[in-house]
C-alpha cells in the first residue's frame, strides 16, 4: 500500500506510572522507512510510543528519535508527551488500535539474520471526503528486530493484544472455534474468492480458530442445524485445507456465513426446531459477510456501526469482536408451516421483483433494478386483509388461526406493495427502512395502495436508494409487534428474507434480542 519495508532496531521498553495511571511503551533505536511518510529510502532512527489519547483509544506514535523525549515526557507528565507527540513535524506516523485486529512477532533463530519480524495488521478508514462511511482498507506495519530488543518486541505484542482482545477474553463462548459457511453458487458466484482472499487471511491475523464448510447443496444448512446428534462429515470437493463441521453448531463459539441472505436463514430454520434452541441462541455469535445478490443483513449491520458496505468491513467488524449485539428475529406463521426471519416480508410489487427477476440472477444485483421496470410497466395489484397490532410491551402468542383480538387494527384495500422491515436495507443498494434497527422489537410495515399513479411510483422507487421514498404520500408507513397478512386474491407471492414461503394467509410476530450477532 504505497510502504517500504525496512530494517527496524527495538531497545528497552519504558513502562512509566507517572503518566496519570497509563500505560506507555518507548521503543529506541529502531529503522522504519514508510512510503506514507514520505521517507522514500532513507532510514530513521524513530521511536514508537503507545498511548491512550483523550477519546479512550490507544494510539502507536511513531516518532524521531533524535528528539530528546527525557525533557518532554517523563519530567512534564502526560501533557508534556501529548504536546510532543501532536507536534507535526515531529510524529513521521500514527495508527490507532481500533483499527487493528492482530499483532505478532516472528522470531528468526537463524544465525545468519538474526532477527524477527514485528507485524501489525491494521485497517484504518480511507482518509478522503467520504466522511465516517469512507471504506477500510489494508495499512499493515512491518519491522524487523534485531536479537537483542526481542523481549521489547515480546512485550510490545503482548501490549498490544491486551487492548485488542480484551473484549474477546472476557467472553468465553468466544474461545471456541469459529465455523464458516461458504456458499459457492451464492450471487454471482464470488464466495469461496471472498473467503480464501479476504476472510481467512484477516482471520488468521487475528488469531481466530476456525474451520470452513463449503456447502454441496440447498438446504444442507438447515440438515445440520436441526440434527442435535450431528457428527463429523467429509467431502472430495473440499481443500486439503478445508474441513466439514466437526462439531454440533452448539459447540461452536460462533457460525459465520458468507453467501446471501438466505443462508444464514437456512440455519435458523433447522435450529428452529432443535429443544436447545434457547441455548444456541444465546450462546453462539452469528457472523454475516456478504456474497450473494441482494445482502441485506450485511448492510444493515455495517450501517448501524458507519461503516461502509464491503467484504473487508464486514469481516473487520468480525475480526475485532467489539460489538456482539443481541438482535431481534421474528416468527412466521403460515396454515402449515413456521419460519424464523430477520430481514423482511414482502408482498405485491417487491416479492414480485425479488422472486421472478431469478432468471436473470446473472446480472447480480441490478436484476432487482431492471424487474421493476418491468413489473411498474405491467402493473400489478393484489386485494388483501391486513391487521395488525400496535407495538406493546409485551403480550400472548397469537396463532395464525386463531381470530384476532379486538386491539388489533384492520385494513382491507388493493394493494400495489406490503413490505415488513426489521432491517433498514433489505439490500446493500436498498434503503428500505431508515428508522428501523437491529434491536427496537417493531416491525415498520410500508404500504403503497392500488390508486398510487405509475409515474409516483416510480419517483417513490428512484428515492429508495437513499431512504426518500418513506417521505413520499403515497407510502403509509404502519409500526407494530405483529401483523396478519390474508390474500383475498390469486396469484401471488409470500416473501420471507428473499424466498419464497408458503401462499396464503401470513403471520408476523416480533422475537425481540433473540440471537447475538457481531453487530
Amino acid at each position: 500500500m504505497g510502504r517500504k519495508r525496512s530494517d527496524a532496531r527495538c531497545s528497552s521498553l519504558l513502562l512509566d506510572p507517572s503518566l496519570g495511571g497509563a500505560s506507555v511503551f518507548e521503543y529506541f533505536n529502531r529503522k522504519v522507512s514508510y512510503g506514507i511518510c514520505n521517507l522514500s529510502s532513507k532510514e530513521i532512527q524513530c521511536r514508537l510510543i503507545l498511548s491512550p489519547n483523550n477519546g479512550g483509544d490507544t494510539v502507536v506514535h511513531v516518532v524521531d528519535a533524535s528528539l530528546d523525549l527525557n525533557t518532554g515526557s517523563v519530567d512534564d507528565g502526560q501533557d508534556g508527551l501529548t504536546n510532543l507527540l501532536l507536534a507535526e513535524m515531529e510524529t513521521l506516523d500514527k495508527f490507532s488500535l481500533s483499527d487493528v485486529i492482530g499483532c505478532t512477532f516472528l522470531e528468526d533463530e537463524s544465525e545468519e539474520k538474526g532477527y524477527g519480524i514485528l507485524k501489525v495488521y491494521c485497517y484504518p478508514k480511507k482518509e478522503y471526503g467520504g466522511g465516517i462511511m469512507c471504506p477500510r482498507i489494508a495499512k499493515h506495519r512491518e519491522y524487523k528486530v534485531e536479537a537483542e530488543f526481542v523481549p521489547s518486541a515480546k512485550t510490545f505484542v503482548a501490549a498490544v493484544r491486551n487492548i485488542i482482545f480484551r473484549n474477546r477474553a472476557a467472553d468465553e463462548t468466544r474461545q471456541k472455534k469459529y465455523l464458516v459457511v461458504v456458499n459457492p453458487v451464492s450471487g454471482q458466484k464470488k464466495a469461496e474468492k471472498i473467503c480464501k482472499e479476504i476472510v481467512k487471511p484477516m482471520l488468521d491475523q487475528s488469531e481466530i480458530s476456525y474451520e470452513i464448510f463449503v456447502t454441496q447443496y440447498g438446504g444442507q444448512l438447515e440438515e445440520w442445524g436441526k440434527n442435535e446428534d450431528w457428527g463429523r462429515r467429509r467431502s472430495d470437493e473440499l481443500e486439503s485445507e478445508e474441513t466439514f463441521p466437526e462439531l454440533n453448531i452448539r459447540d461452536y463459539g460462533a457460525v459465520i456465513t458468507i453467501g446471501g441472505d438466505g443462508l444464514l436463514a437456512e440455519i435458523f430454520q433447522g435450529v428452529k426446531t432443535r429443544r436447545d434452541r434457547d441455548g444456541i441462541f444465546e450462546d453462539v455469535v452469528f457472523g454475516i459477510v456478504a456474497g450473494g445478490t441482494s445482502n441485506g443483513l450485511a448492510a444493515s449491520i455495517l450501517y448501524k456501526n458507519k461503516e461502509h458496505f464491503s467484504v473487508l468491513s464486514s469481516t473487520f467488524l468480525i475480526c475485532k469482536g467489539n460489538s456482539v449485539s443481541h438482535v431481534d428475529i421474528s416468527r412466521y406463521q403460515t396454515i402449515s408451516k413456521t419460519y424464523l426471519s430477520f430481514l423482511t416480508f414482502s408482498w405485491g410489487i417487491i416479492a414480485d421483483v425479488d422472486l421472478e427477476s431469478e432468471v436473470i440472477r446473472c446480472l447480480g444485483i441490478l436484476r432487482n433494478d431492471i424487474w421493476a421496470v418491468l413489473r411498474i410497466i405491467n402493473l400489478r395489484t393484489y386485494m388483501g386483509r391486513f391487521s395488525y397490532k400496535p407495538p406493546i410491551p409485551k403480550s400472548q402468542p397469537l396463532d395464525v388461526k386463531d381470530p384476532l383480538p379486538k386491539d388489533w387494527i384492520t385494513i382491507e384495500t388493493e394493494f400495489i406493495l406490503f413490505w415488513a422491515c426489521q432491517v433498514s436495507h433489505a439490500a446493500s443498494n436498498t434503503f428500505n427502512s431508515p428508522k428501523s434497527t437491529l434491536d427496537d422489537g417493531i416491525f415498520r410495515v410500508l404500504v403503497v395502495r392500488k390508486d398510487c399513479p405509475r409515474l409516483e411510483l416510480i419517483k417513490m422507487f428512484l428515492k429508495i436508494e437513499t431512504g426518500g421514498h418513506i417521505e413520499h404520500d403515497a407510502c403509509e408507513v404502519y409500526e407494530c409487534s405483529a401483523f396478519r397478512l390474508q390474500p383475498l386474491c390469486e396469484g401471488s407471492f409470500n416473501d420471507l428474507d428473499g424466498e419464497e414461503v408458503e401462499q396464503g394467509v401470513i403471520q408476523g410476530e416480533v422475537i425481540p434480542s433473540a440471537i447475538k450477532m457481531f453487530a
